[in-house]
C-alpha cells in the first residue's frame, strides 16, 4: 500500500526574458515538461504561482481528502452490492482496489480543473472580443447566457479597458516570473470610482448554491506579486469570481492591501528557496 499517493512536483518556469518555459525539447525529439534541474541549468525563474504552493492550503487538502474518502465508500458499496448480487459474503477494501479508488478520487479533481480551465479561455476569448470593439452575443459564447451577461455587467460597470491579456514577465531583480490574466484600467474600489491601473485575476469557485464566494490568502499575494513584478505596485487588484453553481452570479472583489500581500509572498518565497523548500536560488 506504500506510495499510493506521491507528492506532486510539477511547476511553471520561465526565462529572464519572461518567456514561459513550461516545456523543453527532449534529446530525441518530442518534449517533456520542465524540471527543477532544467531551471537551474538554464537559471529560469520559477512562477509565482508555483512559488505559493508551498503555502499551506488547508480548506484545499480538507477537499482532496474528502473526495479521498467518498472514493473509498463509493467502491466499498460497490463491493458490497456485487458480492450480495451473486450470493457471497462482503469483503473488506484491499490493495487491489486501490487503483480504483484513486480513479474515481481524481476524476472530480478532473473534472473542476477542466471546467475552471474551459470557462478560464472563454473569458480570456470574450475580454480579447471586448478589447477589438467586437459585438459578441450570448449565443457567440460557450457560457450560459446569465452568467456571460452577469460577466459583461461586470466588466461595463467597473468601465474595465484591458491593456495586456495573458502576459508573461519575469523580474530580474525579485527572481520571479508569471503570467497575469488581465491588466488595464478600471474602477474596482468600493468607494471611489476614479479610474485607475488595474490588474484582474479570473477564478471559478464553486458556491453549492450559496452564492457567496470565499477569497484564500493566496489570491491577492499571487496579484500582488504580478503587480510589484511588472513594475506596478500602485495597482488596484481585484479578483472576477465566476460561480460553477448558479448561473449568472459573477463577483468582482477588490483586494486592498498591496504591500502587506507582497510582503507575505517574499517570505513565501524566501521559505520556497530554502532548505524547506526547494533549495534554489536565483
Amino acid at each position: 500500500m506504500s506510495g499510493v499517493i506521491k507528492p506532486q512536483s510539477i511547476s511553471h518556469w520561465y526565462s529572464k526574458d519572461g518567456l514561459p518555459m513550461y516545456d523543453i525539447e527532449k534529446v530525441k525529439g518530442g518534449k517533456r515538461k520542465t524540471t527543477i534541474r532544467d531551471a537551474r541549468k538554464y537559471g529560469w525563474f520559477p512562477s509565482v504561482t508555483s512559488i505559493l504552493k508551498i503555502v499551506d492550503k488547508p480548506f484545499l487538502n480538507a477537499w482532496i481528502a474528502n473526495q479521498a474518502i467518498e472514493a473509498c465508500m463509493k467502491v466499498s458499496q460497490n463491493k458490497l452490492d456485487h458480492l450480495l448480487d451473486n450470493g457471497h459474503d462482503p469483503l473488506p477494501l484491499t490493495d487491489s482496489d486501490l487503483p480504483e479508488i484513486r480513479r474515481l478520487s481524481d476524476e472530480v479533481s478532473k473534472t473542476a480543473r477542466e471546467k475552471g480551465q474551459r470557462v478560464h479561455r472563454e473569458i480570456e476569448r470574450i475580454v480579447r472580443s471586448l478589447a477589438e470593439g467586437k459585438i459578441m452575443r450570448p449565443e457567440d459564447s460557450s457560457l450560459d447566457r446569465l452568467t456571460f451577461l452577469a460577466f459583461l455587467d461586470v466588466y461595463r460597470n467597473h468601465t474595465l479597458r484591458a491593456r495586456l491579456v495573458e502576459h508573461s514577465f519575469a523580474n530580474k531583480r525579485y527572481g520571479f516570473g508569471g503570467r497575469l490574466d488581465w491588466a488595464g484600467t478600471g474602477h474596482i474600489r468600493p468607494t471611489d470610482n476614479r479610474i485607475r491601473t488595474t490588474y484582474l485575476d479570473y477564478k471559478t469557485q464553486n458556491t453549492k448554491g450559496k452564492g457567496e464566494f470565499t477569497v484564500y490568502a493566496e489570491t491577492p499575494c499571487q496579484l500582488a506579486a504580478y503587480a510589484y513584478g511588472t513594475g506596478r505596485s500602485y495597482a488596484d487588484l481585484g479578483t472576477v469570481f465566476i460561480d460553477t453553481s448558479i448561473e449568472g452570479n459573477v463577483q468582482l472583489i477588490y483586494h486592498p492591501d498591496n504591500d502587506d500581500y507582497f510582503y507575505a509572498f517574499l517570505e513565501a518565497f524566501r521559505v520556497w528557496k530554502g532548505p524547506l523548500g526547494k533549495k534554489y536560488q536565483v
